[in-house]
């Protein structure tokens, strides 16, 4: 728990507080338990969430929000592969993921933070994430939003 009272990061809005208050919360609930049962518990959620049985209430591919949630391997996987080509990476032949994956997303965005000199970033790469950020993971995740808003109403 002192992690979290500790926790360096400022929220810059009102809903990072909030998310930082739940996670908080979940927190407080695991820390009773015994550690293997945290773990499990942990994992089901994850499970719940971003896998199934059925469909799971909150899918990690672009693809399913930019195809009207029908498919998997859509349009946003090719413009992920060719961000890939146009930076010279690559996923690894043994991957078990399609490239429009967040994890992947988010990695394709370190990765390319990584290329950054030094010094501070021209204002060209900045540009470039902030667009890539905005073409992929800030609008999918935003429409995920906007959908749970639309339901919970």
């Amino acid at each position: 728990m002192e992690f979290w009272d500790g926790f360096v990061l400022e929220a810059a809005n009102a809903q990072m507080e909030e998310a930082f208050d739940k996670l908080k919360a979940v927190a407080c609930k695991l820390h009773g338990k015994p550690l293997e049962q945290a773990v499990q518990d942990i994992a089901v959620e994850y499970t719940r969430l971003f896998i199934g049985p059925g469909t799971p209430p909150a899918p990690l591919w672009e693809s399913l929000y930019c195809e009207g949630g029908r498919y998997l391997f859509g349009q946003p996987t090719f413009d992920m592969r060719e961000e890939f080509r146009k930076h010279g990476f690559r996923l690894n032949e043994t991957a078990k993921q399609f490239e429009d994956h967040l994890g992947v997303e988010l990695l394709f965005l370190g990765a390319m933070s990584e290329r950054f000199p030094q010094a501070a970033p021209s204002a060209e790469a900045i540009t470039e994430q902030i667009a890539f950020l905005d073409a992929h993971p800030l609008w999918w995740v935003g429409e995920r939003r906007s959908r749970r808003r639309r339901v919970q109403r």
